[in-house]
């Protein structure tokens, strides 16, 4: 045998150089069964059909949750969440992780249309959900030996539960019967990058590195990601239409603390039409803060908002409230061009990395 092929294989055998990708901690491709997964709500039901099938139904008063029960220390070491997803309309995904008395953890992204969406997770994609009746958690941080639970949802459940007609047509949130379908999900201990980290000093909120989208869109905002030689590196790309009376936003999530002591935001942006960005932050307290941004045709610019200069939004929930970027819980951008009367235009926009700085 050849002497350098049986030195690697030598130090394949002792360790010294990784054989294959570690064995996941749980793995399931639904050709034989579901896996363990159930299916809770009025409407809900599991069954195999080129993956896992979820049937539901959007409707008034009702909600319905795909599972997975784990074992408390099951998922200690769990580093990435991986499977594919397809779903009957364009939509937008939760997925939870339920701590045994502790919080509830979600990220959420995307899903076009009869489309099969691939999605990576890390860890650190999952933020505290802090709404009014979700549930508390004793300190504030994903506690993996704890969690019994993975939830997968339909969030435009949640959306139609507030009767909203405008929102719900932002939304392109249709009732009646749904269903997606699930494929080759597992839970492994190799790691995959995070979108919004912290170390130190530098603050990600979004590198925009995984292949699915964690912004929702509305105003019929059609999200896709790419790269633009105008703005460095991997870069949101938003198509839309600046016309009368329509709004053109699209909004993330900010996980709880993440912005604690941050003086800045920067982001690069790009755009084929002038536009009248507003950028707007959104605390756990119900306050709401907006900084405009006015960017020309044709032309990128990176622009850093001072949060301390942000304005109280009209439409804050609390009007009291000041700016405080430990509360922030999240980040939206929105195109007022067509609603201040401006001519009829296709744009495309393009926002690149998005950074907090403390200093």
């Amino acid at each position: 045998m050849n002497n350098a092929v049986f030195g690697w294989l030598s130090l394949v055998g002792l360790g010294l150089l990784p054989s294959q990708t570690p064995e996941p901690l749980l793995k399931s491709d639904f050709k034989t069964s579901e896996s363990g997964w159930v299916a809770y709500g009025k409407t809900a039901k599991v069954s195999l059909a080129s993956g896992l099938k979820f049937d539901y139904a959007i409707q008034k008063g009702e909600l319905n949750v795909l599972v997975l029960p784990a074992e408390p220390d099951s998922l200690t070491k769990a580093k990435s969440f991986r499977f594919r997803i397809k779903a009957d309309a364009n939509t937008f995904i939760a997925v939870g992780l339920q701590e045994v008395d502790g919080g509830r953890y979600v990220a959420t992204f995307q899903v076009p249309k009869d489309t099969w969406q691939t999605v990576e997770l890390s860890p650190l994609d999952f933020s505290l959900s802090v709404e009014p009746n979700d549930p508390k958690d004793p300190d504030g941080k994903l506690d993996l030996d704890r969690v019994n639970g993975i939830a997968i949802a339909d969030i435009g459940q949640l959306f139609y539960q507030s009767g909203d007609r405008q929102i719900l047509n932002l939304l392109d949130v249709t009732p009646g019967a749904h269903s997606l379908v699930m494929d080759d999900f597992s839970v492994g201990t190799d790691s995959v990058p995070a979108s919004a980290w912290k170390s130190g000093s530098d603050v990600r909120i979004d590198t925009f590195v995984h292949p699915q989208i964690a912004w929702v869109a509305l105003g019929g905002v059609n999200l896709s990601l790419g790269t633009n030689p105008q703005v460095e590196g991997r870069a949101l790309k938003c198509a839309y239409k600046q016309a009368p009376a329509t709004l053109a936003a699209l909004s993330r999530s900010v996980a709880a603390g993440l912005l604690d002591g941050a003086k800045s935001i920067s982001m690069p942006f790009a755009t084929t039409q002038a536009a009248k960005l507003v950028v707007q932050v959104e605390q756990t307290d119900g306050g709401k803060f907006n900084m405009p941004v006015d960017l020309a045709e044709n032309a990128s610019r990176k622009v850093s908002l001072n949060l301390a200069e942000f304005k109280t939004a009209e439409d804050s929930k609390n009007p009291a409230a000041k700016m405080q970027p430990e509360k922030i819980k999240n980040l939206s951008i929105v195109d007022t061009t067509g609603m201040l009367g401006g001519p009829v235009h296709d744009n495309t926009l393009w926002i690149g990395q998005i950074r907090a700085a403390k200093e």
